[in-house]
């Protein structure tokens, strides 16, 4: 009875990673949640022009920073070690699951 008890929890456990493998982490993980049935969000997710866009300029302005180039936000340093960011998909994907639930008071 004992096995059979741990085979069904171990199934039960199985179901939930297989539905959002953030669970592991985190029960309550962004990726987790399921919709908010009150959002009514037309489009998911971008395309790949648009990432690419959306990196580009991101990119722009971080150099701008970086090098000491901005202006308008007072006399900055120049940065060291500042990275290109690169688009993450999998990043994109819990971003999209937080979108998802609507919460517009943060």
């Amino acid at each position: 009875m004992t096995s059979i008890v741990l085979l069904f929890a171990l199934f039960l456990g199985l179901a939930e990673c297989a539905k959002c493998p953030y669970a592991k982490f985190t029960p309550q993980h962004s990726f987790c949640k399921d919709p908010n049935p009150k959002c009514t969000i037309l489009e998911r997710g971008l395309q790949p022009a648009h990432k690419q866009r959306l990196v580009d300029l991101h990119n722009m302005y971080r150099e701008k920073v970086a090098s000491g180039n901005e202006t308008q936000a007072g006399n900055l340093p120049t940065a060291t070690n500042m990275y290109e960011m690169v688009w993450d998909d999998e990043l994109a994907s819990i971003a999209q699951k937080w979108a998802e639930q609507c919460i517009y008071d943060h």
